[in-house]
């Protein structure tokens, strides 16, 4: 992780050094072997597998804990299952909240300029809520950052899912 703190810099960039920061957190922690990316539902397995099946030493009891940002509305096709954002992040640890903010980061990028602007305040608050999760303790659930004023369920959220809560120190 002390390659993140390196890439610091970068948050001062705008969006470009946003997305080059969101690329080198996504890279740190796929390099270090640490992260499961998924776009699907984990598979369900019977309680017979889970008897049987062996589960390494370094894993027990193989907990996981996941952070995904998406945007939801209907300028992106929906209000309900249409969504877009980056690949969740899944971790044998807690996520800090820089990955977490990484994270939000990549899905904004993904955006369109006038997707953008329509979040901007919404985003930047998100931000700002998870800047202040270590403070708090951290958090686990899903929060969601609505833009005011428009139709269209738009809004910018947050799922923290795990044992306990992400976004801590």
């Amino acid at each position: 992780m002390g390659t993140l703190a390196l890439g610091v810099p970068l948050l001062a960039g705008g969006p470009p050094g946003w997305v080059a920061y969101a690329a080198l957190a996504v890279g740190t922690v796929v390099v270090g072997g640490a992260i499961v990316m998924s776009n699907s539902k984990p598979a369900e397995r019977s309680r017979t597998n889970d008897r049987t099946t062996a589960r390494p030493a370094d894993c027990i009891p193989c907990r996981q804990w996941t952070v995904r940002t998406h945007a939801q509305g209907t300028d992106v096709g929906g209000t309900s299952a249409s969504t877009i954002g980056s690949p969740p992040i899944t971790l044998s640890v807690p996520i800090p909240a820089l990955t977490g903010a990484a994270n939000a980061h990549s899905t904004y990028a993904l955006l369109t300029n006038t997707q953008q602007r329509v979040r901007a305040e919404a985003f930047a608050k998100a931000l700002r809520w998870l800047s202040g999760c270590p403070s708090s303790g951290g958090f686990r659930g899903q929060k969601s950052f609505e833009v005011t004023g428009v139709r269209g369920g738009i809004r910018f959220d947050i799922d923290s899912y795990g044992p306990s809560n992400n976004f801590v120190t």
